[in-house]
């Protein structure tokens, strides 16, 4: 991958302007969440006078969470519901480092090691990741 992240939205923008050039039919762009990525596809839309229709997609981030809150839960706890639906909550407002960081901070204050905290590691490494962000919260054995 050579092309910016700000070059990629540009080219779907060209492709979706030759496909719809009078934009009468309704522009749908699926999104992963990173806010940067919104903030590239709102600029583009606004320069180029459409509406788009965003949509994030949660469910494999939710997969992740899942997997991060058996770590710290015992399995049937009802309250893993509630801490898979709280950082989910604080995802759909951006804020990804934040969650990756309650996530290690988890894990840390539970003495978790290794394997113990596989889901919680897998979560930690891979939102950074997905957002685009540089891997600053990857835990390190």
């Amino acid at each position: 991958m050579t092309d910016t992240a700000a070059q990629v939205v540009c080219a779907v923008f060209n492709r979706a302007e030759h496909r719809d050039p009078g934009h009468r039919r309704p522009w749908v762009v699926l999104v992963e969440g990173a806010r940067h990525q919104i903030d590239l596809i709102k600029a583009e839309a606004r320069q180029r006078g459409v509406d788009v229709h965003i949509i994030v997609d949660l469910i494999h981030v939710l997969e992740y969470l899942w997997r991060a809150a058996w770590c710290l839960h015992d399995s049937g706890d009802a309250s893993a519901g509630s801490w898979v639906a709280r950082h989910a909550r604080v995802l759909l407002g951006g804020c990804v480092q934040q969650t990756a960081a309650a996530l290690e901070e988890a894990a840390l204050a539970a003495g978790m090691h290794g394997a113990q905290r596989k889901g919680i590691d897998e979560a930690v490494n891979e939102l950074p990741v997905r957002q685009g962000r540089a891997p600053a919260l990857r835990h390190r054995p």
